[in-house]
């Protein structure tokens, strides 16, 4: 009869000594020792004989957790046997996603020389996991990375056509590296952008963006840009516009919050009493159609200076303004007609002058009763723009 193979892993305990011939009957014992403390490792290290007793493969089953789905046609039948991790769990991809991360992060950490390159690495492991979410399953993942590398194989082995190449050879290799064979090829993607009430809406294209969009297809055409590449750019171009767009409003208004704060504090002092019935009176005037027409005043509220001061936040436009408002400007000194008069009309008035000064030096009593010098006073007013202002 063969011997028992024993499990090398495990200590051989000493055989008991060889029963009596004839042993005397005995009360029915088990056939094992109790589970608790087993003389030998229960489960053999060789399959088990041809013939098992129907007892000890159940226990085995029981033991070990085999057979838990098993028909019952089955029961009594050797387990076959399995490799060490059959009863473990499948591991979900997820799981395996971020193994294989943390394995690439100890790589890449371990490679890295500088601290540049330690930085570096946290970045590398998030375009990984991003990369690897992209897939339902760990064979999906393989796949596309075999994927890869055959294009990236196929595009090393394609040369791109030297200087004077024939358009069917521009073509066969544009086409084998999968970028469009004409500039018309490339679509523009359509974005969105901020409307002026804070909503967001795609661009409608039109035949007046033809022109841009034909310019920029030749521009990627020449450099040989992927779609995604103009898909991308695209996208960038008005992201960044929309930020700077951003920026520029959030710098107005600050710009405008502390002008109107130094034009309060300015005037406040200045008009006293009189401050909050004096912008009260300015802002009627800019809405009087009468006292500006044609839109002006809407154009001297929207109006900023080059630095985006608004022109009415101005503490002397302000002042300007409500003058105006309150005594119509009556108060200003004119600057008279002498100020818009051309080249003849000077000559003319001073013409006219030289004749009345020949009759007052001459007769001057005829240039009193005759009332040559109102209209003396009167030609000189004209000239310098002035009242009052006699020979």
């Amino acid at each position: 009869m063969p011997e028992a193979a024993v499990d090398p892993t495990k200590p051989v305990a000493t055989p008991p000594p060889a029963p009596p011939a004839n042993p005397p009957v005995a009360p029915a014992t088990p056939a094992v020792a109790p589970a608790a403390t087993p003389a030998v490792d229960p489960k053999p290290a060789t399959p088990a004989p041809a013939t098992p007793t129907p007892d000890a493969g159940a226990d085995v089953g029981d033991d070990e957790g085999y057979g838990l789905l098993g028909d019952d046609e089955d029961a009594g039948k050797p387990e076959p046997a399995k490799p060490a991790d059959a009863d473990a769990k499948p591991v979900a991809w997820s799981d395996r996603r971020e193994a294989v991360a943390k394995a690439a992060e100890e790589k890449w950490t371990a490679k890295a020389k500088t601290d540049d390159d330690k930085k570096a690495v946290g970045d590398r492991v998030d375009r990984l996991k991003k990369q690897l979410a992209r897939y339902g399953t760990e064979e999906a993942a393989i796949l596309a990375g075999l994927e890869a590398q055959e294009k990236l194989r196929a595009g090393q082995k394609t040369a791109k056509p030297a200087e004077g190449a024939t358009k069917e050879e521009v073509a066969a290799y544009r086409e084998s590296v999968g970028l469009p064979k004409e500039p018309q090829d490339y679509s523009i993607p359509r974005v969105e952008v901020t409307t002026a009430d804070g909503r967001k809406e795609a661009i409608q294209w039109t035949e007046d963006h033809k022109p841009l969009h034909d310019s920029f297809r030749a521009v990627a055409f020449a450099n040989d840009m992927s779609q995604a590449q103009v898909d991308a750019l695209v996208k960038w171009q008005f992201a960044s516009v929309e930020e700077a767009k951003q920026q520029q409003e959030d710098r107005i208004r600050a710009i405008d919050k502390a002008d109107k704060k130094e034009a309060r504090e300015t005037l406040r002092e200045e008009f006293g009493e009189e401050f909050q019935p004096r912008l009260a009176v300015v802002d009627r005037l800019l809405k009087d159609d009468e006292r500006l027409p044609g839109g002006a005043g809407k154009m001297l509220w929207e109006a900023r200076t080059p630095d985006g001061r608004k022109l009415v936040h101005h503490p002397a436009i302000i002042k300007l303004l409500s003058d105006l408002a309150v005594s119509g400007g009556t108060s200003w000194e004119p600057y008279g007609d002498g100020a818009i008069m051309t080249g003849d009309a000077k000559a003319s008035l001073a013409d006219d002058e030289d004749k009345i000064r020949t009759i007052m030096k001459n007769d001057f009593q005829k240039y009193i009763n005759e009332g040559w010098d109102k209209k003396l006073t009167a030609i000189l007013e004209k000239k310098s723009g002035g009242k009052g202002r006699a020979a």
